[in-house]
């Protein structure tokens, strides 16, 4: 699927033979996301690589990339939260799912 091609992108890229662009290597990430059968491990992993993304400069306000900038603001609006370990009954154990933030 999507991660199959992420890789194949990303050993062509370090080959010298392939531009590697936000709309490339996001999509395995924003699946996991927008997953509701993703637990809170996978969506907070999924959510910090996306954040870095962006404070590292890869996904920006440049027009080019306002396309991927939707599929994340789409991807983080799918994201469903169940209380758990970091919400009102974290004492009772349990996890929550997209608790990156």
């Amino acid at each position: 699927g999507r991660l199959r091609r992420l890789t194949d992108v990303l050993n062509a890229h370090a080959c010298g033979r392939a531009p590697v662009t936000p709309a490339l290597y996001l999509p395995p990430f924003l699946d996991v996301i927008a997953s509701p059968r993703a637990d809170g491990v996978a969506t907070g992993a999924a959510l910090g690589a996306v954040h870095k993304f962006v404070l590292y400069g890869f996904l920006s306000d440049d027009p080019a990339d306002a396309g991927s900038v939707r599929d994340c603001a789409a991807a983080i609006r799918a994201c469903t939260f169940e209380e758990g370990l970091y919400g009102p009954g974290a004492a009772k154990g349990g996890g929550r799912r997209g608790s990156f933030f």
